[in-house]
């Protein structure tokens, strides 16, 4: 018998872009909905702007939209601000971090919270099949992991 979904109901200060869960870094455990095991998670919202983690949840304790979290550019070690991101994260098990897209670049966002680019460039729109920040994409509206390291950004056709 499939385990009971609660209702999760909160009040954003915008509308968000993405949600997604990864691993805990910290290595805190939440009790598993079945209460059988302890999971470690964590939940992400993304904004245009910024990604703040859902706090909260336990027991009877409501959800609430924690702070900012702190980015750091993984080349510079500088304070990365999110810029323009889109509805397209997704966490890899395989590699322990989120994937989101920020512009035109697909960017990872690991355990440490820093940030590194995977591949194309957020400013340069175009339809560039190659590697890293040679890569150029034109608008991403979906991007998946496989579980094996692998990340899956369709290209998706309208029309016959």
């Amino acid at each position: 018998m499939p385990a009971s979904i609660p209702r999760c109901e909160i009040l954003l200060p915008s509308r968000p872009t993405g949600l997604v869960v990864r691993h805990r870094v910290d290595g805190a455990s939440c009790a598993a909905a079945s209460g059988s095991a302890a999971v470690a998670f964590e939940t992400l919202v993304f904004f245009p702007d910024r990604v703040c983690a859902l706090e909260g949840g336990g027991g009877l304790s409501p959800w609430r939209l924690g702070p900012q979290l702190r980015l750091t550019d993984g080349a510079t070690r500088a304070s990365h601000l999110v810029c323009d991101s889109t509805p397209c994260a997704t966490y890899c098990a395989a590699t322990g971090c989120v994937y989101f897209v920020e512009g035109y670049a697909i960017l990872r966002l690991d355990g440490a919270n820093v940030v590194t680019p995977v591949a194309g460039c957020s400013t340069e729109c175009d339809q560039v099949d190659a590697v890293g920040r040679d890569a150029r994409f034109g608008c991403i509206r979906a991007m998946t992991a496989d579980g094996r390291g692998n990340l899956c950004e369709p290209c998706i056709r309208c029309g016959s």
